[in-house]
């Protein structure tokens, strides 16, 4: 293993370690552009801080610590070109627990049993990756590889260029951002000036590095709210409007008239129960999480939670509140199909680091490019992988050799940027 290959591995390791998921709950309470819900997001920013400064000079880099925790680093280039901005997410997935206790395993087939919990990454889950080294949490944890891996190859780029390895590149940001995970990623925290002059956004967030992501889903995130009655089981019974059984009967219909996550496949759309708050007959709640690559269908999505929930408040007599129909993501396509030429780039480097047949394909999960759409929908932001499959559960692993692929992609990517005349006038 190459001297630099073992300090991006490090780092990862050190920053899985770190206990960084987000907080749906503490995200709501803090103001637009506020942050991070988790104080681990912060220690990880200082900690890519603490690394980077005794290298910074005057004038070749320049730090910004934005509202809502995040860190974006810039490198006015040293050559004309086209401005690029690379991103990547300190926070891991609210669902489940974090501060990770990472396993290296020389992977030679079969499953991977993990110590804790009896949990078991299956041989099917790992097929092709025999002979890599891949990374696993002890069963009780993520791993964090979404998007911790992205985290320490952009460090490493930063470093790079701040020690002179990397010369040809032209205007570079490195957004380290915080709470992607619940939704608040905004593009809004970073000074509008900055952010026009972006002409492609490249998060560094996925699996396989010869996926370039360029199309995903458009979401929402619904939350309803029953509101019944309680009263004595046997001498009141017929006083009882269980809000409860309302919302199992709510999530139960919708299952039955619209594709699960587990019963839809390529671009079909689906709607998901993802969350039970309390459940009593005084009060119930439920988070829907519908998400399809198509507009039109995400609002019918919408119509018919709404459509079913009248029916089913009127069976059992209770009332109920509903969030509005808003936009956590908008699938990407539209933005990068007007500027195919700008992702050009991506697949020479890909290739030129020894990633075989890069493609482009669709992502059946939201992606940062996908929230900063939301507000700057032409900004292209495509998703390219750094080695994490399995995420947002305790069977996460990440591929060692796919994430040293993405940081030799990226080495690659910045010189083919540096001239703009290369791949087009702006």
């Amino acid at each position: 293993m190459k001297n630099k290959e073992k300090k991006i591995l490090r780092r990862f390791l050190k920053y899985a370690r770190i206990d960084s998921r987000s907080d749906v709950k503490l995200g709501e309470k803090l103001g637009k552009g506020q942050g991070p819900s988790t104080p681990g997001q912060t220690e990880i920013i200082k900690a890519i801080l603490s690394e980077i400064s005794p290298y910074v000079v005057q004038g070749r880099l320049f730090i910004s610590l934005l509202g809502d925790g995040s860190l974006l680093l810039y490198f006015p280039g040293r050559r004309l070109g086209y401005t690029v901005c690379l991103a990547s997410h300190v926070d891991t997935y609210y669902g489940f627990e974090g501060g990770a206790k990472p396993i290296l395993n020389f992977y030679g087939g079969g499953d991977i049993k993990l110590p804790k919990n009896s949990k078991v990454i299956p041989a099917e889950d790992l097929a092709g990756k025999e002979g890599k080294i891949i990374i696993t949490a002890d069963g009780s944890t993520t791993l964090g590889a979404d998007d911790k891996a992205g985290v320490a190859v952009l460090v490493q780029i930063a470093l790079d260029i701040l020690w002179g390895e990397i010369t040809d590149y032209g205007p570079l940001y490195l957004w380290f951002c915080t709470d992607e995970e619940i939704g608040k990623l905004d593009t809004e925290v970073v000074p509008p000036e900055i952010v026009k002059s972006w002409d492609i956004l490249i998060t560094v967030d996925g699996g396989n590095p010869k996926d370039i992501v360029t199309e995903c889903f458009s979401m929402t995130d619904i939350n309803v709210e029953f509101f019944g009655r309680d009263a004595h089981a046997g001498d009141n019974g017929n006083k009882i409007r269980p809000a409860n059984y309302a919302i199992c009967q709510l999530v139960t219909d919708i299952m039955y008239k619209h594709k699960t996550p587990w019963g839809s496949k390529d671009r079909e759309g689906f709607i998901y129960a993802s969350q039970f708050g309390v459940m009593t007959p005084e009060y119930a709640e439920v988070y829907f999480c519908p998400r399809s690559f198509d507009l039109v269908e995400l609002n019918a999505f919408y119509d018919s939670i709404v459509k079913t929930i009248k029916k089913v408040v009127a069976y059992y007599g209770v009332t109920y509140k509903i969030s509005e129909n808003k936009l956590t993501c908008v699938n990407t396509k539209n933005a990068i199909d007007k500027k195919m030429n700008l992702l050009e780039p991506i697949i020479k480097a890909l290739a030129k680091a020894g990633c075989d047949d890069p493609r482009f394909c669709a992502g059946r999960y939201g992606t940062d490019g996908a929230m900063v759409n939301l507000n700057i929908p032409d900004l292209p932001a495509p998703d390219i992988g750094t080695g994490g499959y399995n995420v947002h559960g305790p069977l996460e692993y990440l591929v060692v050799e796919e994430m040293y692929t993405m940081y030799k992609a990226i080495r690659a990517l910045l010189p083919l940027y540096a001239y703009s005349s290369y791949y087009g006038v702006k």
